[in-house]
């Protein structure tokens, strides 16, 4: 096949060439001379790594015990509500992690309803008992591997339903019971699963601002925002994204590793897994087992955040509130239109041949959803200062005047980041379309004079409609729930609902943050509801 003229290829490389900002910046600051105070800046280094890694060991050891144990009650055993907890179980997924910080920091809170209870029924002093400390490095595990299980759910399951009856009832007929079936069969099968859920929830954990700044837990995420703007050392900062990249790379080469070495099991005749009926106590430990994840990762929060809204209706009406919503909005129609865009040009010039260069740039494009935001942010923000300053200083040669931030602090920069981070989830659902079209459909759409660009307007597009739809989405919601990157790069004025619910909750204004974090959880809940539509189209269009 033809490739796309050389101008167009050109220039679709000129745009994306602010893609190699974070990596060109992250050798830039690595290629600097150690300061005088780095042995202090590599001993706080050393603790923020180890802290990181003890938060990501502990939600690990409460997340996939948690997911896995659901997927295999939903999917080998039959209990009341086990369609509805099915889905119950995925649901928080909606709700972004510092989300459920603000809800389970106020209801644990020395202030807080719980221990309020407790001292007017006891008639106890505040230090005459003991409670569970939320804000601390224990609680961000907690909530987060509250936030994060669905991943080892929804992997695990997956996996669950891929394997058949045939493995079990011949394991069954050599003499072993359910608990040894599970142990020998089931639990060494689910291990690729376990594998890639365990990267996911790693990455997400490493990656993490919102949970630990909220509960005063020095990670990596916190110490770079510290070096950046407490301490003013932005190549140190830097510095530390990088080892922080380097820590969420590790998962990364895991889960493939794991991946191209997993085995699969074969289903016999393709019957589908068969669910044991519950009855009397092991039916209701099912169900509570399976139902209490849904209530402290969904339900508890949201009936929370409900309560707060209807105390105080007044802060609904509260402009800062819906100027934000307003902001968020804006920020991620852009940035999802931009990225969508970007990815159809991008799946197009290489289905229409060979471009090597093309091609190593969106592997570039691919690691950036496994960088984290608050990398992107401090790393991209050197580029642009050097180039704000250098354009200043030439406007003043040209005209004589001053000239102010011309790309940082800005809109461009939160949309820059966000393009950067977001890209690859829309370039694999523009792919997964186009690899649904046959080659045939260019060959005779060529014959009949239809090339180039009208080929992708005329013929392309209106197929991949469904695909762009999903794309744009996906992108929009993951953009309206971004915190690290747009807290850095923000304008001044320019909060968006989640700036806007972490800044309220910081300060303990948690009635007030309701309104943001109830629009927040509402996006998540309607993309997945779009999504799961989507997915039953398709799957009925097989």
């Amino acid at each position: 096949m033809r490739a796309l003229p050389t101008r167009r290829n050109s220039l679709l490389l000129l745009v994306l060439t602010p893609v190699l900002f974070p990596f060109v910046t992250l050798l830039y600051a690595w290629a600097q001379p150690l300061p005088d105070a780095a042995p202090f800046a590599w001993a706080q280094a050393v603790e923020y790594g180890a802290n990181s890694l003890w938060l990501v060991l502990w939600v690990l050891f409460i997340a996939l015990p948690i997911g896995c144990g659901c997927a295999w009650l939903t999917t080998r055993r039959e209990f009341p509500l086990r369609r509805w907890l099915d889905i119950g179980l995925t649901l928080p997924l909606a709700i972004p992690a510092y989300l459920l910080a603000i809800v389970y920091g106020q209801l644990f809170s020395s202030s807080g309803p719980l221990q309020r209870f407790i001292r007017e029924q006891w008639t106890l002093q505040y230090g005459d008992y003991w409670f569970p400390v939320m804000r601390s490095p224990g609680g961000a595990a907690f909530v987060l591997a509250m936030a994060l299980f669905p991943y080892a759910y929804l992997l695990c399951r997956a996996a669950l339903m891929s394997q058949g009856a045939s493995m079990l009832e011949s394991a069954r007929l050599l003499g072993a019971n359910s608990g040894a079936a599970f142990l020998r069969v089931t639990l060494p099968m689910l291990r690729p699963a376990l594998a890639g859920a365990g990267a996911l929830i790693a990455m997400e954990t490493l990656a993490d601002f919102g949970v630990v700044s909220l509960y005063a837990s020095p990670t990596f995420t916190t110490g770079i925002y510290r070096t950046m703007f407490g301490l003013g050392d932005h190549v140190m900062a830097i510095r530390l994204g990088g080892l922080l990249l380097v820590l969420v790379a590790l998962p990364l080469w895991y889960e493939r590793r794991s991946r191209a070495g997993a085995y699969h099991a074969l289903r016999t005749a393709d019957r589908p897994p068969l669910r044991l009926p519950l009855q009397g106590f092991h039916a209701a430990f099912a169900l509570v087992a399976c139902a209490l994840p849904c209530v402290l990762g969904f339900v508890l929060p949201v009936v929370v955040l409900v309560h707060w809204s209807l105390a105080f209706t007044s802060f609904w009406q509260d402009t800062l509130t819906w100027q934000a919503a307003w902001h968020s909005l804006l920020t991620g129609v852009a940035v999802a239109g931009l990225v969508t865009l970007l990815a159809v040009l991008i799946v197009y010039a290489l289905r229409q041949g060979r471009q090597p260069l093309l091609r190593g740039m969106t592997r570039l494009l691919e690691l950036g959803y496994g960088l984290p935001g608050i990398v992107i942010a401090v790393s991209i923000m050197l580029p642009l200062i050097t180039f704000d300053r250098w354009f200043s200083r030439q406007w003043s040669e040209w005209t004589g005047e001053t000239q102010g931030l011309l790309l940082t602090g800005t809109i461009g920069a939160i949309i820059l980041a966000c393009t950067i981070r977001f890209m690859a989830l829309g370039m694999q659902t523009v792919q997964a379309g186009m690899q649904g079209l046959p080659p045939a459909l260019d060959m005779a759409s060529r014959s009949l004079g239809i090339g180039g660009m009208r080929l992708l307007w005329r013929v392309h597009l209106p197929i991949l409609m469904p695909s762009l739809m999903v794309s744009l989405l996906i992108v929009f919601v993951d953009t309206v729930k971004e915190l690290p990157a747009t807290y850095l790069l923000r304008p001044f004025n320019f909060d968006t609902l989640a700036i806007r619910a972490f800044e309220l909750a910081s300060d303990e204004k948690y009635y007030e943050a309701a309104p943001s974090c109830l629009m927040l959880i509402t996006a998540g809940v309607l993309a997945m509801m779009v999504l799961q539509r989507f997915a039953g189209r398709a799957s009925e269009g097989r």
